[in-house]
């Protein structure tokens, strides 16, 4: 393949590739203008990874250029807990009406910021703090927040994956994902995004094993709103406890002043663990493969064994088809890793393998889903893991 026909190829491919991404490849050609080593899959990842590095790199030059969307001045301190930082960055979509499932977005996630607030939570939300340089208002928030909280909507999910580069919702993920992945939570706010099955683009790649053990699904009037806001502030907690002990552990400093670089043409060395900032690549795992870790996740799931699973669930994200390992079943009764958790009442358990993507709605050969042998079986503590089922419906 040569270097026009490897740019035509990504260009019909990728989507967001831009004249910028051709430059770049016909800039690295190397001599004889031929790259047969490398199948179409390692082009495709190449592709991906130099898109997704030039738009962060736009976007950091846009914030450090203190570039304003409308507006121009200094922001302004509110609550006066600029100094003490912030506990939570929110990060939403303004959508209402039939483009949000007939939901007001905003007034919801202004609901869950007021609950959290009444919970001790200082948060950083649009609505308080859009005064001045409006992209670094941004910024600052999220450099100064120990969490960000992602609500994840069909159209937010959308706005991040699209291609206009001025979008808020775009400019906070991208940033978010760039300087503290570790310290982002997800939290579903409709039915048909409950869980990471339901997902798509950045936001599945990003935050497919952050879901929170809440969300607001059933919205703010609901009778379970509370439990649920109880829920997230006990999950902000929990995070930021986790990055706390990360960072005295192994410190570092990120800082929008380091744009993230062009990965190099070759996509077998963009494989390597050098190019720290950028998304790793996955292989496909084999059917051989699939069928070993996907039966050690049963055995480990019936038992019980959350230290077992944590250990293979990060084998399973290695590989590009991973959710075929998450919701394997055995031959005999169908039973997924979630059945097998939720039959015995292994809540930590069945909250990792709804984070790490488990279908919640699978069906065994009896045509039962991991809720019904939950609430059937009444094993350990089944209690929450019913909890956390309907959860994420």
């Amino acid at each position: 393949m040569g270097t026009e026909q490897l740019v035509e190829f990504l260009s019909h491919k990728i989507p967001c590739w831009n004249d910028d991404c051709s430059a770049i490849i016909r800039s690295q050609h190397v001599a004889g203008d031929v790259f047969f080593e490398n199948s179409k899959e390692d082009w495709m990842h190449y592709g991906f990874i130099l898109v997704y590095a030039l738009r962060l790199t736009k976007l950091q030059n846009i914030i450090l250029s203190g570039q304003s969307a409308g507006a121009s001045g200094g922001g302004i301190p509110v609550d006066g807990d600029d100094e003490d930082g912030i506990d939570a960055f929110l990060t939403h979509d303004w959508g209402k009406g039939d483009e949000n499932n007939g939901r007001d977005n905003h007034a919801e996630v202004a609901a869950v910021n007021t609950a959290l607030k009444q919970r001790g939570i200082r948060t950083w939300f649009d609505q308080d703090r859009m005064e001045g340089v409006i992209t670094k208002q941004m910024q600052q928030g999220i450099d100064r927040a120990a969490t960000v909280v992602t609500f994840i909507t069909k159209r937010y999910m959308s706005k991040v994956d699209g291609d206009n580069e001025k979008d808020n919702c775009q400019r906070e993920f991208l940033y978010a994902q760039l300087t503290k992945p570790e310290a982002m939570i997800a939290v579903p706010m409709h039915q048909d995004c409950s869980h990471p099955g339901l997902w798509k683009g950045p936001v599945l790649f990003t935050l497919g094993s952050k879901l929170a053990a809440a969300n607001v699904v059933d919205g703010v009037n609901s009778a379970n709103f509370k439990a649920q806001m109880d829920a997230l502030a006990s999950e902000i907690r929990r995070v930021m406890k986790l990055v706390a002990s990360q960072k005295s552990t192994n410190p570092r400093t990120p800082s929008a002043q380091q744009a993230p670089s062009v990965p190099a043409l070759n996509p077998q060395a963009s494989r390597s663990p050098a190019s720290a900032r950028e998304p790793p690549l996955k292989v496909k795992a084999s059917s051989k493969k699939v069928n070993s870790l996907g039966k050690s996740l049963c055995d480990a799931a019936a038992k019980g064994k959350a230290a077992e699973v944590e250990r293979l669930l990060q084998s399973v994200d290695k590989f590009s088809n991973g959710s075929a390992i998450v919701n394997w079943s055995d031959n005999l009764f169908q039973d997924t890793p979630l059945h097998k958790a939720a039959v015995w009442g292994h809540s930590d358990v069945v909250k990792q393998l709804m984070q790490a993507g488990a279908d919640i709605n699978a069906k065994n050969s009896a045509g039962k889903t991991p809720l019904y042998y939950a609430e059937s079986n009444k094993q350990n503590n089944w209690q929450e893991c019913v909890r956390l089922l309907k959860g994420g419906r």
